[in-house]
């Protein structure tokens, strides 16, 4: 009950603030502001199901419908729309064709939702918003996050944004706490601390040597939250950006990184021996067979079902009928069935089918293309390294848990997406600065 009061009020908040202010901007900086409470639920499942994000998106939709509708030039980035139109039908026609339909209908919510947080973002620019207020934006909502994360360091695991909490959090038998920060569980948490601490590294060059000693204070402490936070994969995916970065820097910038990267390794190993990622290296290999056994089962799915899938939010209900293998027994006698396959890929091709598949990965080739192109054959601002780094470590996590139906993880991706699609844009206005 306390957690619908936390939602009605953050949504209360944004109404007076909108009244107040009825504009894009109002709309896109209280998303940002308020991302750690866009998850939660102000209407339960059996009623129709209504997060936050949901209700301030619908009350914007409607409140700035014209400015919605209004192109004041012609549309730039248009393939990238077509490919987001392509994928909601797409999305639509395997639901119709699938034998479940649309029994989970509010899983359909963010591709819309989504959509229309984009455009309004989109207006802000062509409105010749400070983006910096986006950034910092985030930035204060990273560092929330991370102060709700000592919090329960101090009042333990069931002080929490969610009532429900992830299996993998806390493991009775070793003792081994995962923390799972603002989120249910504690992969999401990683994979959200991983893609946010490598935007403390963009800052505006003329700010003064203070702020920049703070936003690298920033990033060093979702680096330690990220450890607390135990996921193996966000860690890994997180390694995969610095290594993406360590290639692309200047000699000084490497031998800096490797003399850093030592010492903080040598440390983790002598102060934090026990922790949740370390701890847990003798069972890789056991967990890899787990889920080698999952991607099997899922991969027959994808076989029987190529082009459309089982329909979007159905994975659980097809498995239950069809795969009954696929389950976690989480207490005696007591299964679930599971809601996907512990890899966000194979989910995505289960459920949509090979072509949205497809389109839904045009959306990071296009960029990481326009990125490479740049370095190699023309000029490219050297700070959007950061924002690729970024989406490289959620990529690399995204292989072993499907983590987009949390709106947090969501609007990070497209913010940052969407970031770094603009600055490429040698139209856009942005790439003129010194982002």
């Amino acid at each position: 009950m306390l957690l619908y009061v936390l939602a009605l009020l953050t949504f209360l908040i944004f109404t007076v603030l909108f009244y107040r202010k009825p504009k894009v901007e109002t709309y896109v900086l209280f998303v940002i502001y308020a991302l750690p409470f866009l998850d939660l639920k102000i209407i339960p499942v059996y009623l129709g199901y209504l997060r936050v994000f949901d209700a301030i998106t619908l009350v914007g939709f409607i409140f700035l419908f014209k400015e919605f509708i209004f192109f004041s030039r012609p549309l730039k980035y248009s393939g990238y729309f077509i490919l987001g139109l392509l994928f909601f039908i797409l999305s639509v026609i395997s639901g119709l064709n699938a034998e479940f339909g649309f029994s989970n209908y509010f899983f359909y919510y963010p591709i819309i939702t989504v959509f229309i947080f984009l455009r309004f973002l989109f207006i802000s620019f062509e409105n010749n918003f400070d983006h910096w207020k986006i950034i910092n934006a985030f930035k204060t909502a990273y560092i929330f996050a991370l102060f709700f994360m000592t919090l329960q360091f101090m009042f333990g695991l069931k002080f929490t944004l969610t009532p429900d909490i992830g299996v993998n959090v806390f493991n009775e038998d070793t003792g081994v706490t995962r923390y799972q920060g603002i989120f249910g569980d504690s992969q999401l948490n990683g994979q959200f601390l991983a893609m946010g601490s490598f935007m403390f590294l963009l800052f505006q060059q003329n700010i003064s040597l203070q702020k920049k000693y703070l936003n690298y204070c920033g990033f060093t402490l979702g680096v330690v939250y990220l450890i607390l936070a135990g996921s193996r994969s966000a860690v890994g995916g997180f390694l995969v950006g610095l290594l993406l970065l360590f290639l692309l820097s200047n000699l000084r910038v490497k031998v800096y990184g490797l003399v850093l990267g030592f010492i903080a390794i040598a440390s983790l190993f002598l102060f934090a021996p026990d922790n949740a990622i370390f701890s847990r290296s003798g069972n890789l290999s056991n967990d890899l067979d787990f889920r080698q056994s999952i991607w099997e089962e899922t991969i027959i799915i994808i076989e029987n079902h190529p082009f459309l899938g089982v329909g979007l939010g159905n994975f659980q209900e097809f498995t239950s009928k069809y795969n009954q293998d696929l389950y976690l027994e989480i207490a005696p006698g007591e299964f679930l069935f599971f809601t996907q396959p512990e890899n966000g890929y194979l989910k995505i091709l289960a459920e949509h089918g090979i072509i949205a598949f497809a389109l839904f990965s045009l959306f990071f080739i296009i960029p990481f293309l326009n990125v490479t192109k740049g370095i190699f054959f023309s000029s490219v601002n050297k700070k959007t390294y950061f924002l690729i780094a970024a989406l490289c470590s959620w990529l690399v996590a995204f292989n072993t848990v499907y983590t987009l139906t949390d709106y947090r993880i969501l609007l990070l991706i497209a913010l940052i997406l969407f970031f770094t699609i603009v600055v490429f844009s040698k139209e856009d206005r942005i790439l003129n600065e010194t982002l």
